[in-house]
């Protein structure tokens, strides 16, 4: 039996990759012998990182450093925005590697039992920098439905669709597919928004599932002070963040940095890590030059020791309370039934802080101040205990959750098994 993985997974985003080791383990101990294939926006990094075999989600290789017209000169430049240029490259180039590449992924799917679209962030077109995520969902959806592999997405997240034809791919994709779950109810809403009614169940995130954790659930800090994680995103950070903006990237950064100056005046061990490489390593050094800069401090961790889900892992379990962003640097944390202060910068964070009875303890990345932070901070460390034990009951809610949602997963897998061999 052959399992596909198909995920936007492979940009050093750690949340991504515990999604992926989450369904991979999962997988693993239900179905004896199972084989899985990723399908991915970099096949080398997810076949280091998770240990299968990979293959690219569309024809253009993922990099770190997106294409742009920096360094071209006006006359390049013309020419590759030209109308008549585009429509040749197009006609003669890009349509015949499209159809070449459509084959050899035609070629992958019919040897699969089942492709999965697994994985938070699938149904949102800012993947259209990436030679278009939503069209790369809808190709390989078609690809299976004409193999007749069945396909099926797992506790996914939605919007925004800004693109009209975006919106039409994922409709399409989800329509044609045998089950669907959506992580959070407004993931769900977002889709019926722009025309996609189904009532499809919620299940949680698949990174609640992540397995053998219990030995870092009952770690803490080694330290005789309480330890603070805190775990920066590159929020409008140029060269970093989608929609870069200078002055709010360094007032995020100031506040931070005002923030661990105050956390040690209270007795407090700061320590930073990342959730996604090598961006928010990028950002912790900054963070780093400015607490030295402003306050004469120097923080340790400057987060180049975590590279990989287990080095993120590993880190949380050893401190005792968490200050984040990034929805897996926010969710992670819960998994190992740690308490977090969420400063939010998109409504999927609200929304996993709501699920888990913590909105308190939830403000806004782009309004926060510091003094309401340090206030926020306060209560939820005298609060402490009571948080973690919501936490627990949560964290087993949502693993009950993800476990019945594997079995139903493996039932249509040998259900499908079986009139394959039937015919």
């Amino acid at each position: 039996m052959k399992v596909g993985l198909f995920s936007p997974m492979g940009t050093g985003n750690l949340g991504d990759a515990s999604t992926q080791d989450a369904i991979i383990r999962n997988l693993e101990r239900r179905i004896p012998g199972v084989q899985i294939n990723g399908f991915s926006l970099n096949p080398d990094d997810t076949q280091a990182r998770h240990g299968i075999p990979s293959f690219p989600i569309t024809r253009i290789r993922w990099n770190r450093t997106s294409p742009g017209s920096r360094g071209q000169s006006r006359l390049n430049f013309a020419i590759q925005n030209n109308p008549l240029v585009r429509f040749l490259r197009r006609a003669l180039l890009r349509v015949p590697e499209e159809l070449v590449f459509s084959l050899r992924a035609w070629r992958h799917v019919r040897s699969l039992s089942m492709l999965i679209f697994s994985g938070s962030g699938q149904l949102a077109d800012e993947w259209s920098k990436v030679d278009g995520h939503s069209y790369s969902i809808f190709r390989w959806s078609l690809l299976a439905r004409i193999a007749g592999i069945p396909t099926v997405f797992l506790s996914v997240g939605a919007g925004p669709l800004n693109g009209r034809l975006n919106r039409r791919f994922v409709k399409t994709a989800l329509a044609t597919s045998m089950y669907r779950s959506f992580r959070d109810a407004e993931s769900r809403a977002y889709m019926a928004s722009v025309g996609f009614f189904r009532d499809d169940p919620i299940v949680p995130d698949l990174a609640h599932s992540l397995p053998d954790v219990e030995e870092l659930r009952s770690r803490r800090s080694a330290s005789r002070i309480e330890v603070v994680g805190i775990s920066p995103m590159a929020y409008s950070a140029p060269g970093l963040w989608y929609a870069h903006h200078s002055d709010s990237y360094q007032s995020y950064l100031g506040k931070l940095a005002s923030f661990a100056q105050w956390l040690t005046e209270e007795g407090k061990e700061v320590v930073f890590f990342p959730s996604a490489v090598p961006s928010d390593t990028k950002v912790i050094q900054d963070l780093n030059h400015l607490i030295g800069e402003r306050h004469g401090l120097s923080v340790k961790n400057d987060g180049t020791s975590v590279s990989t889900v287990t080095d993120l892992l590993a880190q949380i379990a050893d401190v005792d309370l968490v200050v984040a962003s990034r929805f897996h640097g926010i969710l992670l944390p819960f998994v190992l039934h740690k308490p977090v202060l969420a400063l939010s910068y998109h409504p999927k964070d609200d929304s996993l802080m709501a699920s888990m009875n913590q909105e308190q303890y939830c403000l806004s990345i782009k309004e926060f101040r510091l003094q309401l932070l340090q206030e926020r901070f306060r209560s939820l460390a005298s609060n402490a205990d009571q948080v973690r034990e919501q936490i627990v009951l949560k964290e087993r809610e949502f693993r009950d959750s993800l476990d019945r949602q594997y079995e139903l997963i493996v039932s249509y897998l040998s259900g499908h098994e079986k009139r394959h061999r039937a015919q």
